[in-house]
């Protein structure tokens, strides 16, 4: 009977265990697609902007605070 239980016990567990990493999977797995996603479709756009603009635009490479005090 105590065997019974123990192993109906180390069953139940691990059933446990598998539904704890099914959740903990969807929780870490649907942000990483959703990011994927909006980046995805962020990179599309700025493609479709790119391809019809005539004259693409000049690159700052400057560091940032240089090119705010400095706006010609």
């Amino acid at each position: 009977m105590t065997l019974t239980f123990f192993a109906y016990a180390l069953n139940w567990r691990g059933r446990l265990i598998v539904i704890e990493r099914v959740i903990l999977g969807a929780f870490l797995v649907l942000p990483l697609l959703i990011v994927a996603f909006l980046f995805s479709d962020e990179l599309w756009q700025d493609h479709v902007r790119q391809a019809r603009d005539p004259q693409p635009r000049r690159v700052d490479w400057r560091h940032p605070l240089r090119s705010l005090l400095h706006r010609h």
